[in-house]
């Protein structure tokens, strides 16, 4: 309920008083030490400022002649709607400032008093409405509450451009002017002197926003405009911007007679409206019509009690004024002397108060800050474990298609196909790229990117960088404009791996953004004149440097294109996280707008930063500059070296060693045909197992020279079998290599595997140049033979059965436009070996994709679609091209809820999958003889 009180003793709109102590006493009793006594001087002016204060307070204050026509009501007229939402929500909750006198604040009894709370208090006569105000609740708080609907109304906002769209407002119902405080003998003479400057403000308030916008200032935040206007009086601040009436107010009460101010009008922003929750519109029509009704003399009515004295009694005071003149005159040195003291001791008082609040504020921040603290720990932790998690999950089935890939590139013969095939690799490589971004930046963003210092070559790490590029400018028929200064440190100490990330970055940015022209390259160095820290390895260990003492030298690479460039007002989200620009964008042109965001925090970790310059249409510039240690100097002179073109699509010359033995353990049965069928350019001898039981039992029965162990694993992971085979009580695996086969390949997971027993890792995808160092590194030279040696011998299959030979496979007479099977096909594209390994695959885990089939998609719809969708990718891995666009056909329909077509497919795929399961397994089990001879297997029909 809206309380009013029976009195109103406020100040009115008038001058800072002249009445209150002079600064030095002030500072004198915030110190402490007790005040001097007035001089004789000092007396007379007491006096004479007391008889002034006193007879202009009892002056009389006449009402206002349009006062008397303040009783009178004018009848609001309430549409029907209106009146509904009346008689539903009879009590409206108010959020209200508790300390904004005289507009709206708690008096000494917690009553709600001020000008706001009389204009409400008309409008509940006028509307019958109920408002209650949350007395409880801060001002901050209650903006917030208003905009979730938990409170209803706030009825003192000043007009902003954000408030309109944050709530519904009303039309401004007072107005007011703003007061510009400075103290006594301040250079600020009016507006204009404080451009530029910053000026004190209540926080969260309209004057905030205007003195950023009209008066080109900085504002100064506080919490309340009382704080503002001390931090002014005690030097803390030039000047102080706030609500005249309050002003006016506060210097009165706490006597700060060193200020003066000037007003002046602010337009809309020095207004009030009511600001009503979003989802009210009927409420804020009802303020409207109540507020516009409110006559002009109730406004002044208003306006004499909050900002005018009461003018009761003014005869009698001017009277008792007179009679007593000698007696005053008597006391006035003693009453200033009171006056004083009580208002130091009022000053502690406040100070006090004022000091309590603060510290629970901070309390209450600090509390605040660790919960968040807290929080942002937990969500590290998780997005770590998620990122760890999702490392694995996408790398396994790129292993697959990188494999098979490289496989398919070995065995393929014919040329359309094989530039088939390496697109596809081309493409898998882009998006393991993506991966490995995505995972750097979680990195920086974590903290857990680390910046390595080890000596490299600079001319060895520039000319790999400049090859790499160098393919992509082939294609592209682009020229590279190479400038390297030829006295740049031949020897650096750093991180070259992330020196090489951000040249390579930056060249192939370039390179995408550019269809014709030069691409032009840069590097230069100076000497910086600054500490050198010392060398440390991983362990946190300092070693010894040799030669001349080390400095430290700024590295500048420039990267110049001739392409589309980038338009001024993109160039500031340029370096945003997955921020493509609409101009840089193309159907050509793809990524994830990451790579320049993490070229630049690399920079930066390594002392330097990245900035652009671009003229759209013409090109774009991009300077690039970093901290390296120099232990020694020599210059690196011309880099004449040529530019090898790195040759992805060959993998480098294997050996052959048919007598090393390998046991593959991996849960895919798809990574271990990719890792057999790269495996087999080495001749060696595998075993296979699908799990680390598995492999504890084949190891109790077998001797194997190397363990490739895949780490995620159900039932018992890899570390958990690598221990318990080292374990085995005869010793044959205490000192056998075990390497970690992984897809889980970040920095964190290598120490596990390292500190876990296992001696090397090889990551999915397989690379094939890291396979090949891992097979060096691991085969000794006497299980090597030369490629003469090998042929003299054939490896046999277990059982004593031969394998099938490509000659064999192709002996089949297996029409491909009859068959549900392209034999020849597949044989011709993943080699004979492999291919039949896949059918065999096929063969054992489709059965559970048909029994997912049989359930329907009413009954597990999930369940329906992954098996569909499965069905269709081994249908057409494995060439059974009419099953594979059944399963095609039925997932299409599936996705667009099509019954009909769904009823139409269903059956024939069912149908269709069974029979391929019989055929490839028949196939699988027929000797290559019996298939020769005609006895072909069973085919379904089309």
């Amino acid at each position: 309920m809206i309380e009013t009180p029976s009195a109103a003793p406020m100040p009115e709109e008038a001058p800072p008083p002249r009445t209150t102590r002079p600064p030095e006493d002030a500072t004198t009793a915030s110190k402490g030490t007790a005040p001097r006594p007035p001089s004789r001087g000092r007396r007379a002016t007491l006096v004479a400022m007391l008889l002034a204060t006193l007879i202009a307070l009892l002056l009389p204050s006449l009402p206002p002649e349009d006062a008397k026509g303040a009783t009178a009501r004018p009848h609001v007229y309430l549409t029907q709607e209106e009146q509904d939402f009346i008689a539903l929500h009879p009590v409206v909750r108010v959020g209200i400032d508790t300390s904004f006198a005289p507009f709206e604040f708690l008096d000494e009894q917690k009553r709600y008093v001020g000008i706001a709370p009389d204009f409400l208090q008309l409008v509940a006569e006028r509307t019958g409405l109920t408002f209650e105000p949350a007395k409880d609740v801060p001002y901050a708080e209650a903006q917030r509450m208003v905009l979730n609907g938990e409170l209803d109304l706030l009825p003192t906002l000043g007009w902003t451009p954000e408030r309109e769209t944050m709530f519904l407002l009303t039309a401004p119902y007072y107005s007011y002017r703003i007061a510009l405080v400075m103290r006594h003998g301040s250079p600020i003479t009016n507006l204009s002197d404080v451009r530029g400057r910053r000026i004190a403000v209540q926080g969260r308030t309209s004057n905030e926003t205007y003195i950023s916008t009209a008066m080109d200032a900085i504002a100064s935040p506080y919490p309340t405009e009382e704080e503002a206007l001390l931090a002014v009086a005690e030097g803390r601040e030039e000047s102080m911007l706030g609500y005249l009436p309050t002003v006016a107010y506060l210097i009165r009460r706490l006597g700060l007679s060193n200020l003066r101010y000037v007003s002046f009008d602010g337009d809309r922003y020095c207004s009030f409206v009511m600001g009503v929750r979003r989802d009210w519109p009927e409420l804020e029509s009802i303020l409207d019509k109540a507020l516009s009704s409110i006559t002009q003399g109730e406004r002044q009515s208003i306006q004499s009690r909050w900002i005018r004295l009461d003018s009761t009694g003014v005869r009698e005071k001017q009277l008792v004024i007179l009679l007593s003149f000698l007696v005053i005159v008597f006391l006035s040195v003693v009453s200033a002397v009171a006056l004083k003291a009580h208002r130091q001791k009022k000053e502690i008082a406040h100070r006090k108060q004022i000091e309590t609040y603060l510290e629970s504020m901070v309390a209450d921040r600090t509390h605040e800050l660790a919960e968040q603290t807290a929080l942002a720990v937990d969500a590290s932790r998780a997005k770590s474990s998620f990122l760890a998690r999702m490392s694995h999950e996408i790398r396994t089935p790129m292993n697959a298609i990188i494999g098979m890939s490289e496989i398919a590139l070995r065995e393929e013969k014919t040329p359309k196909i094989k530039e088939l095939v390496a697109d596809i690799r081309q493409a898998s490589h882009s998006l393991l790229a993506i991966v490995n971004d995505i995972l750097d930046l979680s990195k920086i963003e974590s903290g857990k990117m680390e910046v390595q210092q080890a000596g490299y070559d600079l001319a060895s790490c520039l000319n790999d960088v400049l090859a790499i590029v160098h393919v992509r400018l082939d294609e592209k028929r682009l020229d590279l404009d190479v400038q390297i200064d030829e006295q740049m440190p031949a020897h650096l100490v750093g991180d070259k791996n992330r020196l090489r990330q951000v040249l390579l970055n930056l060249l192939s940015n370039a390179v995408k953004f550019t269809d014709c022209g030069t691409i032009g390259f840069k590097a230069t160095w100076r000497r910086l004149d600054e500490p050198c820290p010392p060398v440390r390895d991983a362990k946190g260990q300092t070693h010894p440097l040799v030669g001349e003492p080390p400095f430290i030298c700024l590295l500048t690479f420039e990267v110049e294109d001739t392409g589309i460039g980038i338009k001024p007002a993109d160039i500031s989200r340029l370096f945003t996280d997955f921020e493509q620009l609409g101009q840089r964008s193309a159907a050509s042109v793809q990524g994830t707008g990451l790579g320049l965001a993490i070229a630049r925090n690399l920079c930066r970790m390594m002392g330097g930063d990245i900035t652009v310059r671009s003229e759209f249409g013409k090109g774009t510039r991009f300077t690039a500059t970093l901290r390296q240690r120099c232990n020694e100097y020599a210059p690196m002179g011309r880099l004449d070296r040529p530019l090898a073109t790195p040759d992805h699509a060959n993998a480098p010359e294997a050996f052959l060693a048919p007598d090393f033995r390998i046991l593959l353990v991996d849960d895919s049965p798809v990574n271990l045909k990719v890792a057999e069928g790269l495996l087999a350019r080495y001749g060696v001898s595998i075993t296979s197992c699908t799990s680390g039981r598995d492999a504890l039992a084949l190891a109790d029965t077998l001797d194997f020279d190397m363990v490739l162990m895949d780490h995620m694993m159900p039932d018992m992971d890899g570390v958990q079998a690598m221990k318990l085979m080292r374990a085995l009580p005869d010793g044959r695996y205490r000192t056998l290599p075990f390497i970690a086969f992984t897809a889980n390949v970040v920095s964190e997971a290598k120490e596990l595997f390292a500190s876990s027993g296992f001696d090397d890792v090889l990551g999915k995808p397989v690379d094939l140049h890291k396979l090949h160092e891992l097979m060096e590194r691991w085969v000794p030279p006497d299980k090597r033979l030369s490629p003469e040696d090998a042929a003299k011998r054939r490896p046999q299959r277990p059982g004593g059965a031969t394998n099938r030979s490509e000659a064999d496979r192709l002996s089949l007479t297996l029409d491909p436009r009859e068959s549900v099977v392209d034999v020849s096909g597949g044989i011709k594209l993943y080699g004979s070996e492999t291919f039949w390994q896949l059918l065999e695959t096929f063969a054992q885990h489709t059965p559970k994709l048909i029994a997912d089939l049989r359930k329907g998609w009413k009954r597990e719809p999930v369940a329906y679609r992954i098996a569909v969708h499965s069905l269709k990718s081994t249908c057409f891995a494995i060439r059974a091209f009419t099953v594979g666009r059944l399963a095609e056909l039925t997932e299409m329909a599936f996705i667009a809820n099509d019954e009909s077509s769904l009823e139409k497919w269903h059956t024939p795929l069912l149908n269709s999958a069974e029979r391929l399961v019989e055929d490839v397994t028949q196939m699988c089990e027929t000797p290559p003889e019996r298939i020769a001879d005609g006895d072909e297997p069973e085919t379904a029909p089309d």
